[in-house]
């Protein structure tokens, strides 16, 4: 029974474990020098939250959340090499809004320091966000996905955020040229699930013909027109 006290302080330990809470897109990991549990997935976080690998659990199936924008809930835990949060609740975000993710990080922040996210009056994200305490700026898409290679501090110079995206009308390919390859572009567009790593903007600056704000089949038709009837564009 010598052994009796350390498995008490350990439990003990166990129980003072703090819940987490993160945001992101869940992802496969090919190759990673974790030889267990812990190296199969890990979360590409949102602005404001951290990279962090995620270990399997017998009740929830991580590979269905593999590509989705997620909110995850679980405790930090060990495995033989690295460390990963025990993921004990995940819930998908269908359509992230600012106003939203700022209600969720200030319910779930800890205390002073915490990144909370900036919002237009209309509730999308602001295209360029800044964490106070740690004095560094980003750019982030229409969902608040940080754009990789924009974030610096903010005493160098705060980052351009507010480039416009340039397009040719039916060029969706962007070859230079409007033909047949951008029909098929825009159906396989119309036909696939939506990414929020997908160039939306792009593809509705160049696609979107009846400027309703997705592209449809009434869009092929007028794609169509275009190449038959050059004179149109």
């Amino acid at each position: 029974m010598k052994y009796k006290p350390i498995i008490i302080i350990l439990f003990l330990l166990g129980l003072s474990l703090p819940r987490e809470y993160t945001r992101g897109i869940v992802q496969s990991i090919d190759a990673n020098f974790c030889m267990d549990s812990c190296r199969i997935y890990y979360l590409e976080p949102d602005a404001g939250f951290i990279e962090t690998n995620l270990t399997i659990t017998p009740i929830i199936i991580l590979e269905e959340y593999v590509g989705q924008h997620v909110e995850i809930w679980g405790e930090q835990t060990w495995c033989v090499e690295c460390g990963a949060l025990d993921v004990d609740e995940i819930l998908l975000i269908e359509d992230p809004d600012c106003c939203n993710s700022v209600e969720l990080a200030e319910e779930n922040c800890g205390g002073l320091g915490c990144f909370i996210p900036q919002c237009t009056n209309d509730c999308e994200w602001e295209p360029m966000q800044c964490w106070p305490s740690t004095g560094y700026c980003w750019c982030v898409n229409e969902f608040g996905t940080e754009i990789e290679g924009t974030s610096q501090p903010a005493w160098q110079g705060y980052p351009d955020c507010e480039e416009e995206t340039t397009c040719t009308q039916g060029d969706l390919t962007q070859d230079g040229s409007v033909n047949v390859l951008d029909v098929v572009f825009m159906v396989n567009i119309i036909l696939q699930l939506p990414s929020e790593n997908d160039p939306w903007e792009l593809w509705i600056c160049c696609g979107d013909f009846n400027e309703d704000g997705n592209i449809n089949v009434l869009d092929i038709i007028s794609l169509v027109n275009l190449i038959l009837n050059p004179t149109l564009e």
